[in-house]
This record gives C-alpha cells, structure tokens and sequence, in this order.
C-alpha cells in the first residue's frame, strides 16, 4: 500500500537522489583533499631532495679534488674532512647543519644517501629499516616518487649514479585526512536530515490538495457532477489542475443533459408516429370499414413509417458522426451539378409550395464527398421550401470570401419568410431544436437536418451560418481554400 502511494515514492526517490548526491559530493571531496595533500606532500619532498642532491654532487667534487665545483656548508670544516662520507655527515647531520634538523625528525622526514656502489654514505637517524634500492633511471634522471610501507619517497640517480632519497611518514596526512572525512561525514549527515525534513514538508504540501481533490471527485462520481472542486492557489500547477478538471466536468455535465434532452426529445419524436400508427390500425381493426377507409387509414400508417425510417436514419447518421464512422469519401467535382442534382430531388416539393428556385452557382470544380455535401445542400433546400413563404422564390449563389480568417468559398441559399431570431440563431443548429414547434410537429421534420449539416460541414473543415433579417433569411455553407481548385474547363 505504502509503495502504491505518490507520497511514499516521492520521499523515497527523493531520499535516495539525496543520498546519491551526498555519496557523490563526498567522494568527489575526498579524492580532490587525498590529491592535494599528495601534491603538498611531493611537493615538500621535492624541496627538500634537492639540497640533498648538491651535498651529494659537492661530497663527490670534494673526493675528485675540484673544489671550483662544489660549495662547502657554513658548519663544515674544510681542513677537518677526511672522506666523503665524513663531508656527508658533517654537511648534513653536524652540529649547526641547515639541511637536516630536528623538525624533520618531528615531521617523520628522513633521508640516505647512497653511493654508485650501494653503499651508504649518509642517512638519517630515524631511517627506516630494509628500504628497497631504487631502480636506475639513468645520469641525472627526474625525481621519481613512490609509495612503500605508509611512507612517500622522492629519490633521484646524480650524474655519478649515487641515489639520493628523502622520505616521509604518511600517518599525519592520513590522519588529517581521516579528521576531513569525519567533518565531511557530519555536514553531510546533517544536510541529508535538513534536505528530508524539507522535502517531506514540501511533497506534504503539494500531495494534500491532490488527495483533497480526489476526495472531492470521488464524492462528484457518486452522481454530485454539479460540483465543483476548490482550489487552495488557482495561480499554481494544483490550481490549473482543478481549473482543468472543472472544466471538464462542466462539459461532462453538459453532455449528460444534452443526452438526456436527447433522449427525451428522441422517445417523444417516436412516439408521435407510433400513436398514429397504433390509433389507426385500431380504428381498423374495430369495426369493418369500406375500401376508401381502408385506403386513407392505410396512407396515414404510411406517412408515420416514412417519418420513423427519415428520423431512424438522422439518428443513425448522428450516431456515426458522434463515432466518426461517417467517412469521407473525397473526390473531385463540379459543384454547379451537384446543385442541380440537389434541385432535381426537391422539385416535387417546391412544386406542391408553388416555390420557384433561381441556382446561379456556376461550375466550380471542388474536392470533397459529393455525397455528403449533395445531403447538406438538399436539406437547406427542403427546409426553404418548406418554411419560405408560398408562392415565393429560392435563390443560390457562391460568393469569395476576402476575410482570411474565413474560409475562402461561400454558397449561400436564401428564401423569404418569417424572422428567425437571434436568440433563435444560437440554438439553430442544436439537435431536435425548431423554430415553429407547432409546424415542425405537425410536419416531417424532427429537428436534426441542420445539426446533420453542421457536422458534415465542420468534417470538410468548413463553417455553416445563418443570417435572418427583415424577413430574408440566408444560410451559407463556407468551404475553406483548398476545397476551392478554381473554374471547371
């Protein structure tokens, strides 16, 4: 339980990146105070071998007789010396001696020297026991540093092959070094309980509205979706969330009443036909009628079925759209046709109106599905007719659009009647919504055509609108540029 919690995992990853860090820190410190101290260390070996180098070099010209190479130290009698090896203790180990003192001793640096035939010819009294002779790196090679038994070397061959090495312990270093280490370890330790205690501060702070938030969703998915969550800082990350989060419930909400809506205004649009076929072939079956009964009888049952298949059929297209199972099937074609196909099916209708329709769409090859366009226009065309004035006319023209924000080809159709609100305008082309309530009922139209129409136009990536003034009502169908190829041959 405790692993599955964001809470958990955020303070054990955050525990553990601190511990990773800290390691790192410590490590990377640790190394670089071990080098310095080496380098330190090398360093003073190094000054120190090198008058040890020239007592070596001025012991060796003493023996040679060629006094102009070779300076004698301050507390050597010159007259006294006997041999090299007295020069070498006098020189470096003599009362008054500035090469070798007691702060060496102090310090646990010690020296010897030894001859081209390994022998020694000085050394320090605090010299170690069995230290190994260096390798030969031939006539004056470079100081050379080793590491045997806890003790830094620096030895280095003269140009006689006589080795001079100085040494020194390492148990201060490594005791100094070991003093870091522990301060290292407790500032450390220290910023490692600081930094957890801070981010346990700072994850308690950030997870407790989310687990307030998921308190409040659980208690919406009981069936409270008009509810709505608070955020502590609406300026924040948390505070967008819940932001995004109401939003989304808004248009859950929203959904759910639009469905409901839906579905009452779906069972009462089928019920209507069903009543009609239901009270008619009641009416036939209780009693015996004459043919022409029978006839008109049978002409209302049908009239009721062909009103359930057209709205069965809206629905279903609904249905696919809503699934965007409604595919398109794009190809190119003369639209002024198209239109002309769309008149020919809604002839009938416009005849019965006494409607005269006036198409001056001329030919324009476009792309898209004709099938689907040819089913918008014919739905604007029957609602013209039907809902125009009697004895009235229809007009069809394509304009361009200058305004690049709108999409570039607009065929418009137009017809004369009553007045559609603008209040009216914003819910036109909401499923089951009509103007005239009572006519609509009374005839075959369900209210869906235009939400059909809208959606089938935004899949093409166009815009549908309506204008209605002063009895001129117009719809226009916008399709954008790349629908637009130009003048058909």
């Amino acid at each position: 339980m405790f692993a599955s919690s964001i809470r958990f995992r955020l303070n054990f990853w955050f525990a553990f990146m601190q511990v990773v860090i800290s390691v790192a820190a410590s490590v990377y410190l640790l190394c670089l105070d071990n080098s310095n101290r080496m380098q330190d260390l090398d360093a003073s070996l190094e000054r120190r071998l090198t008058p040890l180098h020239f007592a070596a070099r001025d012991s060796l010209a003493l023996e040679n007789n060629t006094p102009s190479s070779w300076q004698v130290p301050p507390n050597v009698n010159i007259d006294a010396v006997t041999s090299r090896r007295d020069f070498l203790q006098r020189a470096l180990l003599g009362r008054g001696s500035e090469l070798f003192s007691k702060q060496w001793v102090n310090e646990g640096v010690y020296f010897v020297i030894w001859s081209a035939s390994k022998q020694i010819l000085a050394a320090s009294p605090n010299l170690p026991e069995s230290i190994p002779l260096p390798v030969a790196q031939g006539e004056n090679g470079p100081i050379n540093l080793r590491t045997i038994g806890g003790n830094r070397e620096a030895f280095q061959f003269t140009a006689a092959q006589d080795i001079v090495l100085v040494g020194q312990s390492m148990q201060a270093m490594e005791a100094e070094h070991q003093a870091y280490v522990m301060q290292i370890m407790g500032f450390v330790l220290c910023v490692f309980v600081i930094g957890l205690l801070a981010s346990r501060k700072i994850i308690y702070n950030a997870i407790t509205p989310l687990e307030a938030i998921a308190k409040s969703a659980a208690q919406m998915s009981l069936g409270n979706i008009q509810g709505r969550l608070k955020a502590p800082n609406p300026a924040d990350e948390v505070g967008q969330l819940v932001n995004t989060l109401n939003s989304t419930f808004s248009r859950i909400d929203e959904a759910f009443a639009q469905q409901n809506r839906f579905v009452a205004d779906a069972a009462h649009e089928l019920r209507t036909p069903l009543a009609v076929m239901l009270s008619e072939t009641q009416a036939v079956l209780n009693r015996p009628r004459s043919n022409q009964e029978y006839v008109v009888s049978l002409n209302r049952i049908l009239d009721a079925i062909q009103k359930l298949r057209k709205l069965s059929e809206s629905l279903l297209t609904l249905a696919q759209l809503d699934a965007e199972q409604y595919r398109q099937t794009p190809e190119s074609f003369d639209l002024g046709l198209l239109i002309d196909e769309c008149i020919g099916e809604i002839c009938r209708l416009a005849e019965t109106k006494n409607v005269t329709i006036h198409n001056r769409v001329e030919p324009i090859t476009v792309l898209g599905d004709p099938d689907q366009l040819c089913q918008v226009f014919t739905n604007l065309l029957s609602n013209a007719i039907e809902y125009g004035t009697p004895n009235s006319e229809v007009h069809l023209w394509v304009s361009r659009s200058a305004d690049s924000a709108k999409p570039a080809l607009g065929i418009h159709v137009s017809n004369t009647g009553e007045t559609i609100s603008h209040e009216e305008q914003k819910h036109l082309f909401e499923r089951f919504y009509r103007v005239d309530k009572s006519r609509s009922r009374a005839g075959s139209h369900a209210g869906l055509g235009l939400a059909i129409c809208q959606r089938i136009v935004n899949e093409h990536n166009g815009i549908i609108s309506v204008q209605s003034e002063n009895g001129l009502t117009v719809f226009t169908v916008w399709l954008p540029e790349p629908l637009a190829t130009g003048h058909s041959p």
